[in-house]
């Protein structure tokens, strides 16, 4: 649920004007501190070299699908946003199968065909309201993080969670730093109480509560059960648009959402090709 609130958040600093690259310098620095910090009162041994750089690749991705997904937000709903984004298990099993050559069972290939059925409902009343940009960005974002996922699937397996996620962190911290001070003029700040509260409920509330209770459930109910759950975060991400912003979203809209939310329950629950241990939240 945590990470559902990342859309909503991102809409209030937006809305304060705060500058995106700002946002995520300051949601991206904030987390890293956070993984470092608990790796140096519980020390392990860092990672290093091919894992080291995949998870410096697996940074980048993060930061260009973080910069996508808020770009979506600012130009639409962080329902919707979200709701597209949630394509992103459908593209993993279809890339792992014809890319990957992993195998994928017939019903979890069914489960996909509804997930893109369902994407198709989300997208199609809402392209000609204006948010055409909106729903390009989001199912980029998708793609975007679907990269990051089957990159993941070939690092994650032998690295420290707490580690991957510092350096993920860290690596989009940087490179946001970069974009920042080639910005030209200045990106604004936040320079408000609701800008800055923003800011620190993306850092906390979207991202380090979530990512360390994920880790924590993980390794407690396994990734069928952790999947499962964690596809609350689109049902809230959706109510929050709503009730905080006052988004509406059509009929169409909500349906083609709970196809997509039913499929990914699906291919979680019969088994996705993936394996992959989720080092940084979905957005």
């Amino acid at each position: 649920m945590g990470f559902g609130t990342l859309g909503v958040f991102g809409r209030i600093a937006d809305d304060e004007g705060v500058d995106q690259t700002a946002v995520l310098l300051l949601r991206f620095g904030i987390a890293a501190l956070f993984f470092l910090a608990v790796r140096a009162v519980r020390p392990r041994r860092a990672p290093r070299g091919r894992p080291l750089g995949g998870l410096v690749a697996m940074g980048l991705l993060y930061f260009v699908q973080g910069a996508f997904f808020l770009a979506a937000v600012a130009r639409g709903s962080p329902g919707l946003a979200t709701l597209l984004l949630y394509a992103y298990p459908a593209l993993v099993v279809v890339v792992g199968a014809v890319v990957l050559r992993e195998p994928a069972a017939k019903p979890v290939l069914v489960a996909c065909g509804v997930a893109l059925l369902g994407t198709a409902m989300i997208v199609g009343p809402t392209v000609g309201d204006g948010n055409a940009a909106a729903i390009g960005l989001g199912l980029t974002t998708a793609v975007t993080y679907s990269a990051y996922i089957l990159l993941g699937s070939r690092v994650l397996e032998r690295v420290d969670p707490v580690w991957s996620s510092a350096v993920i962190m860290c690596t989009a911290a940087v490179a946001n730093l970069g974009q920042y001070l080639l910005t030209s003029p200045t990106p604004d700040g936040p320079s408000s109480f609701d800008g800055w509260a923003a800011v620190i409920g993306l850092a906390v509330v979207a991202t380090i509560i979530p990512v360390s209770a994920f880790l924590a459930g993980l390794a407690r109910i396994g990734p069928a059960d952790a999947s499962t759950l964690s596809s609350l975060e689109p049902a809230t991400a959706v109510v929050l648009s709503a009730v905080v912003i006052g988004e509406s979203l059509t009929i169409w809209t909500l349906a083609g959402g709970v196809l997509v939310l039913v499929a990914v329950i699906a291919i979680g629950r019969l088994g996705p090709p993936v394996d992959v241990v989720e080092p940084a939240p979905l957005a």
